[in-house]
Order: C-alpha cells, then structure tokens, then sequence
C-alpha cells in the first residue's frame, strides 16, 4: 500500500530548511548514503568524570518545560485511524515530522553554524559522531552532521522502494528497521536544537511549539515501538540516567506533569485544525502556518528585522556599499528607493532584504539598483555588473537589478547581476538587462518566484549549476534565453522548472556557448515567440553541438515541443530533481520553492 495514495507527493519534495555553513576550505558536503549511515549501536563519546556538576538546562526550568501549544495529552492523534495500514500511518507521520522539524532548523541556521557549533552536541558531555564510509566514528560541525541527516532522509522519502507511492507497490519487509533508524537520527537533531539553539526559540517565542512537537514525536514514537528508552536516555538523562541533564529528562518530566500517553488539546480552534488535518495525514501544512507566522520577523517586508543593518533614507547608511563594511548583524534591510552604481559583495553568508508590502510577488518590490556599464569599457563581463556577488552563501530578497545599457548601435554585453562563488538564492527579485542579463558564472544558483529580462544569452556562464522555479522569463527581443558555457562533463546543469516564457521577437531557449552546453526546460508554459526550431547552434562555423543536451520535458504552450525541433535538442521522459541540480537543498528558503 503507497503511504502517500491518499494525498500525493504534496506536490513536490519535501522542502528543507536553512543552509548549514561550510567553509570553502571544506569542500562540497558529502552526500549520504544507506552504505555511509551511522551505526545506531554506536556509543557517543566518553562523558566527563561523575562528579561533574550537573547544570540544569533552559528548557528544563519553570516556565519553559510546561511551554506548549497544546495542554494534556497525544494519545487521540497518535492512535492508528480505522481502516488505515500501520506501515502508511508511520511513514506520513514521519514525513510531518520531518518537515517540520526542518522547518524549525531552517529557521535556526543563523545560528547554527561552523564556529558556534563545531562538533553535534547534545549536551556538556554528549557528542554524537557520523561513521564514515571506512566506517570510523568522526566528529562533524553539527550543520554538516545534520545536513548529511537530512538529505539522507529526503532522499529515503523521495525512493519508491522504501517509502512507495504508487498503490501495487508494497511497504519492504524492513521498513519497520527503517523508520527505527529515521527515528534517532531525528531525535538527535531536536537534542541539538534543545542544548545548542533554545534560547533562539524562546527568541522568537516559539518554545510552546517546539516543546508540543518534540512531546507528538515522543508520544508517537512510544506508541509504535520506533523509540526505546535507550535511546531517550542516550540524548541525556541525568534525572533518569546517568548521564548529564539532557532531552531525556524532558521525557520524565511530562511523564510526571502528564501521563504522555493520553494528552488531549486546551484550545478547540487548534484541536479542530489538527484533528483535521491529521484526518487527512496532512498536519504538516497545518502546523507550517504556524511556523511562517513566527518567522514572519525573518521573512523581511516593509520593516527590517531585529538587528539588521538598515540602508536607505531611514538606515543607517545611505548605500549598500558603505552598509556592508558593518559586520554586526548578517541581515541587511534596504529602505524603498532607487540606488545608482555597482556594488560588489565579498562577505559570505548574510541576507539583504528589499522593502516590500508582500514578499512573495516580485511585482511589489520598492527598491532598485541600477547601473548602465557595458562590458566593452568596464574590462569585462564581471566588471559591468550592477551588482557582483563573490561570496558563498548570499540570498537576496525582493530586490529589482538593472543594467540600463539596453540596445545600443554598439552592442556590449551589460551584465545586471554576476554570481560568482559558492551558494547564492534569488527570492522575488527582477533582474533586468538586455544582452547577458544574468552571469551565473560558478557555484550552486537558486532562482525563486523571480523575474529575469533581457534578449541576447541572458542567462549565461561556464561554471554553476543553477536553478530558476516559478519564474517568469521575459525576452524583450531577438536571440537566445540560455547560453550554457559548460566545457566539460561535469555535474551543472541550468534547469528552468514550472516558469512562464514570454516576450516578443524570435527567440530560441538557448544556444551552446560551451561544447558540452547541459539545459532543461521542464514544466514550463513557453510562449509563441519561441520558434520551433527551439534551440540554435552556437554560429555557423563553430556549432558546438555535437555534446549538448537540450532537453525539454512537460512543457505546454504554443513554443513548447512540436514540429521542427533541430535534431540536437532532446525530447526527455522524465525531468530532473532540485537535488540532482543543486545537491543539498538545506539553504533554499522552502517559501520560494
């Protein structure tokens, strides 16, 4: 029986939550495998002596350890609903489980980082490590060892042959080890966010939540077997255990407060919603509201963030440029307004939000940067950029970038925005130019709700792997959308998912700057100003299309697939994952996917 027959793959992936921050000097993050799991046997590493003196923790003193949004007890939710398979009950509660929890950590990346936290804590003397693929125990930065966990654990979810989702195919005979497993490696990660990150949620006034989800995963997991006491205890238990002060003593504490077998709800609007939902194995949705209206602080809009750098005629600096030399807070606002000139940014892993009434629409930003450089007097492509992005973990919100070069009798490249390191993400912005709009010259490129113009190879570069979803691209004359630069057999890919093509001229979706040129169109609606020829060679005398692939799939609308298609573009079966693009997707803020 498919867990998810009865309501589909929720339309996509499951989405992941923050970036964990890597150094370059780290390389890419490893990608996990079943082969390269833990060991669930593995011990954590030697405690401290026993006369160490036993701390009691934030979440465990008065108020906090009674904090919840639900009073009482679990025991109506977690029971298995009539007519329901136990094996699909199981798996849909941990895919909520997963989601939500990587909801929470994606909120708490800011903090969650190499140098705050180097090693996956749990408590003063409680280290989980990660068994590599010779099988030694290791120590990892926790938003490494969490990162591993969670792409391990989406890429179980999205395999039919662990978790089904077609109606003949059944649950394996060792799903049961399966979701065992899935369920430690979740309850170190709340043991983290617990030791390491509840002041950031007592922060945000989200410790209730946090506190009655931890308690659902308890009562849950206690019910069908997926949790045994060792595990709890090996979280930390110093009231129960011998260990020092950890989770586990949570578990004792509500076990006293409250029988955690038979909790039932204080609140009746919320008691309706979940019970709803869970009718339907859909609380995640339910309980995401909740998490959105608390992070709404962090999602900036029309007044900066607490603590963030302001920019603008009511912010502390008058430019980004000036702005950016502030290293006290790694959120920037920009106040409405036009600014003129380039900006270029090398300091890594900050946000800079655009003033906005809604942050979802690109049609509703306030602030623009513009510049009108052509790359044939800047010295180059990089150099015309309004803005210049040199450092890895860089997201913009809501901001409009212009080169105004336009269409010139001399025609120049003039770049808008230039990417060039590490991972970078593009929420709601509009990126506007002419020739070359858009230079995604290397890294990892996330594209959301976003709007991207120009004419001649506007979105171009030799390097990244980028992804555009839910986007309009709008050719505003001759030539080609896409110009991969791809020189080898590399693993980037340009992928334009679920978008809107439109524009005017004769268009073609791209051509091969570089001979092994990798692009996919797929779930797009494409226009009639895209021929039916679709793609183009690079010019007469270098084609450059010999290793291409052009590939197109699902798409509708007149310039999609038909007749006269050049024999070098690819009519594809499938389409290809966000995962398969861009790897971990833990940086990708899940609102814009």
């Amino acid at each position: 029986m498919s867990f998810f027959n009865s309501i589909g793959r929720m339309g996509r992936n499951p989405a992941r939550g923050g970036t964990p921050k890597r150094s370059p000097s780290q390389g890419p993050a490893q990608t996990p495998s079943p082969s390269t799991f833990y060991d669930p046997n593995a011990p954590p590493l030697p405690t401290s002596a026993s006369g160490t003196p036993k701390q009691l923790p934030l979440y465990m003193c008065q108020p906090f350890v009674k904090a919840a949004l639900v009073k009482g007890n679990f025991k109506t939710i977690v029971m298995l609903p009539k007519y329901c398979d136990v094996n699909e009950w199981v798996a849909v509660n941990i895919f909520d489980f997963y989601n939500n929890l990587n909801m929470f950590y994606g909120v708490l990346t800011e903090c969650c980082t190499m140098q705050t936290c180097p090693t996956m804590s749990a408590g003063p003397d409680l280290e989980y490590t990660w068994v590599d693929q010779s099988r030694k125990a290791v120590k990892l930065p926790a938003p490494t060892y969490i990162d591993y966990v969670m792409t391990w654990l989406q890429n179980m979810l999205n395999d039919d042959n662990v978790f089904p989702t077609k109606a003949a195919r059944e649950f394996p005979s060792t799903f049961a080890s399966v979701a065992k497993h899935i369920y430690r490696q979740l309850l170190r990660v709340f043991a983290h966010i617990y030791h390491a990150h509840y002041p950031a949620l007592l922060h945000l006034s989200s410790e209730g939540h946090f506190n009655s989800l931890f308690a659902h995963f308890l009562a849950f997991g206690k019910q069908y077997d997926l949790l045994e006491i060792k595990d709890i205890k090996s979280a930390g238990s110093g009231a129960a255990g011998s260990g020092a002060p950890g989770i586990g003593d949570l578990w004792e504490k509500w076990k006293e407060m409250v029988p955690l077998s038979s909790f039932q709800f204080a609140h009746p609007l919320i008691a309706g919603q979940y019970t709803h939902f869970l009718s339907h194995a859909m609380r995640s949705l339910s309980f995401i509201v909740f998490i959105l209206g608390l992070v709404s602080a962090i999602l900036a809009a029309s007044s900066p963030p607490a603590g963030s750098i302001t920019v603008g005629s009511k912010g502390k600096y008058k430019t980004l440029a000036a702005a950016l030399k502030d290293t006290s807070s790694t959120t920037y606002f920009i106040y409405s307004g036009t600014y003129t000139g380039q900006t270029t940014i090398t300091r890594a892993n900050i946000k800079i939000y655009g003033q906005t009434n809604n942050a979802q629409a690109y049609g509703s930003n306030t602030v623009t940067f513009t510049d009108n450089k052509p790359a044939s007097t800047a010295g180059g492509d990089e150099q015309s950029a309004t803005i210049r992005v040199q450092a890895t973990g860089v997201s913009f919100y809501n901001l409009n970038i212009v080169n105004s070069y336009g269409k010139q009798a001399v025609q120049s490249q003039a770049i808008a925005l230039s990417v060039e390191q590490g991972k970078f993400a593009c929420y709601a912005c509009q990126i506007k130019g002419y020739q070359d709009t858009l230079l995604a010259e290397s890294g990892t490129q996330f594209y959301g709700k976003s709007y991207i113009e120009g004419a001649v190879d506007y979105i171009f570069g030799q390097r990244a792997s980028i992804w555009i979803t839910k986007s309009t691209l709008k050719s505003i004359g001759n030539g080609c959308i896409t110009a991969s630069g791809r020189s080898s057999t590399d693993s980037n890919y340009y992928v334009i998912n679920d978008s809107t093509i439109q524009g005017t001229g004769t268009v073609y979706l791209g051509r091969p700057w570089g001979n092994y040129a990798r692009v996919i169109f797929q779930n797009n609606n494409i226009g009639s100003d895209v021929v039916a020829a679709g793609w183009q060679a690079w010019n007469t005398a270098t084609p450059r299309t010999d290793h291409v692939l052009f590939g197109e799939y699902n798409n509708s609308g007149t310039g999609a697939w038909r007749n006269g298609r050049v024999g070098f573009a690819t009519k594809l079966s499938a389409g290809v994952s966000i995962a398969t693009v861009l790897g971990s997707t833990s940086w990708i803020d899940s609102a814009y996917m």
